[in-house]
């Protein structure tokens, strides 16, 4: 890593925390939603498929299975990528130290 590149991943670090800490109203919300996006997602597509086949719109029927099967691509290459380079599928996993 280069110095520029360590000093923009500080800058970054402390932007970040400084966000936290100015702002903890905000971490139950963002806390639900790392628990429970993917319900919440699956939800909200569910609810736009019902609207477009009640509507009997074939394009935007499509386009919401085309989100869903996107959101599934995503979550496959997270997870192989993870596998990839020997971190397991959860990255919060942690492992004990050697």
């Amino acid at each position: 890593m280069t110095a520029g590149a360590a000093r923009v991943n500080e800058w970054l670090f402390g932007q970040v925390n400084g966000f936290a800490r100015a702002t903890p109203w905000l971490h139950p919300l963002v806390v639900g939603y790392a628990g429970c996006g993917v319900v919440v997602f699956a939800g909200l597509l569910l609810a736009g498929w019902w609207s477009a086949r009640r509507a009997d719109d074939a394009r935007r029927m499509a386009a919401v299975l085309c989100a869903g099967a996107r959101g599934a691509d995503g979550a496959v290459v997270s997870i192989t990528a993870a596998l990839a380079v020997d971190r397991g599928a959860q990255p919060s996993r942690r492992r004990p130290r050697r």
